[in-house]
Parts: structure tokens; sequence; C-alpha cells
């Protein structure tokens, strides 16, 4: 029993350290992930805005508005899935 406390301390410390260290991590990255696509928004959106309203109205009625959606909102999942994987306590981890 005397050596069962002093292990689960230093299983319990290390835990928390992959943890934290994780959480930081997936931070970091999802935090630059999501500057880099609101500047990548904002340039489409300048783009938009300097296009003539005759074809601004014609690329929206042919759908184009919704597929950059889509587009942005698979870049979003991708961010999302790279950040969670992150998570992992394997040694093995990417």
């Amino acid at each position: 029993m005397k050596f069962l406390i002093p292990a689960l301390q230093k299983l319990f410390s290390y835990l928390v350290a992959k943890l934290l260290l994780a959480l930081g991590v997936s931070f970091v990255t999802y935090t630059g992930y999501s500057v880099g696509l609101n500047m990548l928004k904002q340039n489409i959106a300048g783009s938009f805005s300097n296009m003539p309203s005759d074809i601004f109205n014609l690329l929206m009625m042919a759908g184009f508005g919704q597929a950059v959606g889509m587009i942005f909102g698979a870049f979003a999942f991708n961010i999302a899935m790279s950040t969670v994987s992150k998570f992992t306590l394997s040694k093995t981890a990417k």
C-alpha cells in the first residue's frame, strides 16, 4: 500500500502534464488556423466588393455563396479535427 500512493501521484502528475500540454498546443493551433481562415474570408469578401453587381448577382444565383460556405465549413471541420487529435495521451501520437 505504501508504494501505491506515490505511484498514483506520479501517474496523476504525468496525465495532468500531458493534458495541459495537449490543451496548450491545441489552443495555439486552433487560434492560428482561425486567424488564417478569417484573413482568407476577408480577402474573398474584399474581392466580391470589387466585382460588378451584375456578375456578383449571377454568381449568387448560381449558388457560389453556398459553395464558399461549404468550403469554409470543411476548413473549420479540418481545423477542429486536427486540434482534437492532439488530445491523445499515447506516446505514438503524431
